[in-house]
């Protein structure tokens, strides 16, 4: 009988102690999970955070050569054609730039600002197609900047903002009805084609500190009927003034280099140039072919 109770109680006792050791395998079992999930909990919260730092927008920027696709001819002028990042914010133009293709900013839609650099003298048409947050229109005129970049053909009549520097390639061609257009002091670059074919324009002062007068300029600006030439313009280039058949006088600047093929084509009613050096210094012009009624005018002056 004493054995039986002493075998109860023995079985008792191990049955408690196996219970007991389960209990603290599950409580440490337990706290493993909380604390991996903890670890786990702060891991994702840390990843999220980088992860939405590396979200946050960068501001782009331009500035250098590399940041642009470009060309350089013979004579060393380079020429921007696009910009490899098409997600920039802002933007300068590199010194030593001295053109900007069509298109070079087309889908540039970020672009907010732009500095342009002293050497740039040439703005093609449709170089900032696109960049609606960059282009400013005031009274059918578009500008970017100091540039001028485009402007509506049924415009009648334009004062350009002080300030603007250069007026890009085609700008006011083709608009017929432009009649008057005054130039503020600061205008030094006038690209090609910028008012040809304005055959209401009768007249157009050109700012002294103008230096490039861009080929066929004024072509066929047919009511057109004086133009003084700032000193700074040494080139006259082809067919600046072509086709201007009402123009009667005409300005050469004194240090005028080289006038080059039909930048007085057929401008027949031409008979007055005034020139401020001698007859041996006019010889040593380079005139082209197509000239004629402007070495006729000179000639009977």
């Amino acid at each position: 009988m004493n054995v039986r109770i002493l075998a109860v109680l023995l079985a008792c006792l191990l049955a408690l102690t196996l219970a007991s050791c389960s209990g603290q395998e599950d409580e440490e079992a337990q706290s493993s999970e909380t604390i991996e999930s903890a670890s786990e909990s702060v891991s994702e919260e840390t990843t999220t955070g980088m992860e939405e730092e590396e979200e946050e927008p960068e501001i782009l920027s331009a500035q250098t050569l590399e940041d642009f696709e470009y060309t350089t001819d013979d004579n060393g002028i380079i020429t921007l054609t696009a910009v490899k990042e098409k997600k920039i914010v802002s933007c300068k133009i590199p010194e030593g730039v001295v053109a900007i293709a069509s298109g070079t900013f087309r889908g540039c839609e970020l672009l907010e600002s732009i500095e342009f650099s002293a050497s740039l003298t040439s703005v093609s048409l449709g170089a900032f197609t696109g960049c609606d947050q960059l282009v400013e229109t005031v009274d059918g005129i578009s500008y970017v900047g100091t540039w001028v970049v485009d402007c509506m053909e049924e415009v009648t009549k334009a004062t350009l903002r002080d300030g603007t520097v250069g007026i890009a390639d085609s700008v006011f061609a083709g608009c017929t009805k432009l009649g008057s257009v005054t130039l503020p002091a600061s205008v030094a670059h006038i690209g090609a084609y910028a008012f040809s074919r304005c055959e209401a324009l009768t007249e157009v002062v050109l700012p002294e500190k103008l230096v490039t007068l861009g080929e066929y300029a004024f072509f066929s600006c047919t009511s057109l009927g004086n133009l003084v030439i700032p000193a700074g313009v040494t080139v006259l280039a082809e067919y600046t003034l072509g086709e201007c058949t009402a123009l009667k006088s005409v300005t050469v600047p004194a240090d005028v280099t080289s006038i080059e093929e039909g930048a007085f084509y057929n401008c027949s009613a031409l008979n007055s140039v005034s020139y401020a050096k001698d007859a041996a210094a006019w010889k040593k012009i380079s005139i082209g072919s197509g000239n004629d009624a402007l070495t006729n005018a000179y000639t009977k002056g």
